[in-house]
């Protein structure tokens, strides 16, 4: 496999199949591990979806955002600055309470830019 060394070429055509195999044993790792949590990739932005009681969305989506930073920097790459939550006011407030006791910087907001 050729791992990347500084980001994908803008407008290459197969740049969302290299990141989607870059990044496969991780996403793969975190859907086992964490029922419930559904992520997307796309290119360089990932989304990372949980539904159900606010107790359960809090605690599967600290930890497996967690598990994906750590992850992320295990393969020498870096979590954006720009990561948001969007949902519900009270659930928001519970999941980055939740999220910021694993290391993990995250802000609430209404959208989310570039998905």
């Amino acid at each position: 496999m050729i791992v990347p060394h500084d980001g994908l070429l803008a407008g290459c055509t197969e740049a969302n199949n290299m990141a989607r195999a870059y990044l496969y044993d991780l996403l793969d790792h975190i859907h086992h591990r964490y029922y419930g949590i559904m992520i997307r990739e796309f290119v360089d932005d990932l989304t990372m979806r949980a539904e159900g009681h606010r107790s359960w969305v809090r605690h599967q989506l600290a930890h497996s955002a967690s598990t994906l930073v750590q992850g992320i920097h295990q393969l020498g790459l870096e979590a954006s600055e720009k990561t948001v939550i969007v949902g519900h006011a009270t659930v928001q407030q519970a999941v980055i309470g939740a999220i910021q006791q694993h290391g993990v910087s995250i802000k609430a907001s209404k959208t989310a830019r570039d998905l």
